[in-house]
């Protein structure tokens, strides 16, 4: 199974664009995420593909459990001076073309990101004789790792990620806080991005002397420093979906349709795609067998 972060590679198809700069053309955003999934289907796909899902994000349910999560990228965004309205229309229309057209399955979800969706089917379907292959530049995955059938590669660096111990880093993670999604660290209260003040500092002989005492850590800590860590660990550990949002996923999984072979290459010749029609059964997944498909360019 290949799982593809969508805003992920969506992401960095624009940067890849424009930079800085403020301009967004569709044209060129919907090439670059369609070389970007042809371009993976065929450098994984023998060894993963048999099937591939593009996990996409919705409303996360984790605004409501924690209204400051991810509270600050708005702002961050709004001074980037790129049109992020103009961005987000594009890549949600290509999203509906990819699955309309291409054969992979499309899961989106309400109430959910596609870090759910991916942390789902990673610890679910990963297994010796199915391994699976993540999609994207996101460091939140590496805890997935602790099931060995679980790989990573990021677009942005071109690598695999791993790291020595998946499950310590994410007690690391848990106890760091996430500055990017808004979460403090755990020694620090809700709002303390919201309001611009400084984090108390978590030292490393700190953090050493918790995962030591991981199982006592209700005794060992003061209440409101575990209530933190229990709230970083909703927020930041995959294995804390609710079993109804793993249903949810599980259920997509079986239901969501895959497009025919035979729609790919009419829809690149529809979008003008003229450098991806010579390689269209490289969209196909492993185990199909590709197609021929008549058509007319007029």
């Amino acid at each position: 199974m290949i799982i593809i972060d969508y805003s992920g590679i969506a992401m960095a198809s624009l940067f890849s664009q424009v930079g800085r700069a403020k301009e967004v053309e569709e044209g060129l955003i919907r090439h670059m995420i369609l070389n970007t999934l042809l371009s993976y289907n065929q450098k994984f796909g023998k060894e993963y593909g048999d099937r591939v899902v593009i996990a996409c994000d919705s409303r996360s349910w984790r605004k409501d459990y924690f209204p400051e999560y991810k509270a600050c990228r708005k702002t961050s965004r709004e001074s980037s001076g790129i049109n992020w309205e103009k961005y987000y229309d594009i890549i949600n229309l290509v999203q509906g073309e990819i699955q309309e057209n291409l054969p992979y399955q499309v899961i989106k979800l309400s109430g959910m990101e596609a870090d759910d969706i991916i942390g789902t089917l990673a610890l679910k379907y990963a297994t010796p004789l199915q391994k699976a292959m993540i999609i994207s530049s996101d460091h939140d995955f590496i805890q997935l790792q602790q099931n060995k059938n679980v790989r990573q590669f990021s677009p942005l660096t071109k690598k695999l990620v791993s790291d020595s111990s998946p499950a310590k880093y994410l007690l690391e993670h848990i106890f760091r806080g996430d500055t990017g999604d808004g979460i403090p660290n755990i020694l620090s209260d809700d709002r303390v991005f919201i309001e611009k003040r400084r984090q108390t500092p978590v030292s490393q002989k700190r953090i050493d002397e918790w995962i030591a005492n991981i199982d006592k850590l209700e005794t060992i800590m003061p209440a409101d420093v575990f209530r933190n860590y229990s709230r970083n660990r909703k927020l930041i550990a995959l294995d804390q979906i609710s079993s109804e949002n793993k249903a949810r996923v599980i259920s997509a999984l079986e239901t969501v349709q895959i497009a025919p072979q035979s729609r790919v290459l009419n829809y690149l010749i529809a979008k003008k795609c003229a450098g991806l029609i010579p390689h269209t059964s490289g969209f196909f997944v492993a185990s199909a067998t590709p197609v021929t498909t008549e058509f007319s360019i007029y």
